[in-house]
């Protein structure tokens, strides 16, 4: 049986494209919230007021 090495990072390594990663992952995150903060918005403005309790 031949072992095949596994790549596994050691705890003291760095790579560098993880950065790029991150960021736009915060990026699409921020957009999400931003989007659903609108909706949630609109609701509450103009759709509530129409309801008949309201």
């Amino acid at each position: 049986m031949i072992a095949v090495p596994v790549d596994e990072p050691s705890s003291g390594e760095r790579h560098g494209g993880d950065g790029a990663a991150v960021g736009q992952t915060a990026i699409k995150w921020s957009a999400i919230v931003i989007i659903v903060l609108a909706i949630l918005y609109f609701l509450a403005r103009f759709v509530v007021p129409l309801l008949p309790g309201a």
